[in-house]
């Protein structure tokens, strides 16, 4: 937990919020933990029934940006965008193994 990262592209906190994202979901202080995990989870619920809980899609979406992902797929070239997936599925599954 990373509550003051800062990514190189300006996302912010734990949750790695961009500053349209914080606003959108009137997010004042990005870097106050509360706020960055209340907006992050927020996002992530539109993001699922946006792409019909498909994960992989969510994943990708949150990563680079429902507007891209929603356009391209998974078919996007961009090599960072399946390394983040690929990520979160190991992290998904790893979790799923040890809920079990």
């Amino acid at each position: 937990w990373k509550p003051n990262a800062v990514s190189e592209k300006g996302a912010v906190g734990v949750m790695q919020l961009m500053p349209a994202t914080a606003y959108r979901f009137g997010i004042r202080n990005r870097f106050r933990i509360d706020e960055n995990i209340r907006a992050g989870i927020a996002y992530l619920a539109v993001l699922m029934a946006q792409f019909g809980r498909d994960l992989r899609l969510v994943a990708a979406a949150y990563y680079a940006g429902a507007k891209r992902i929603g356009k391209a797929g998974l078919n996007c070239d961009d090599p960072d965008v399946y390394r983040y997936v690929s990520a979160v599925q190991r992290a998904y599954r790893m979790q799923m193994k040890g809920a079990q």
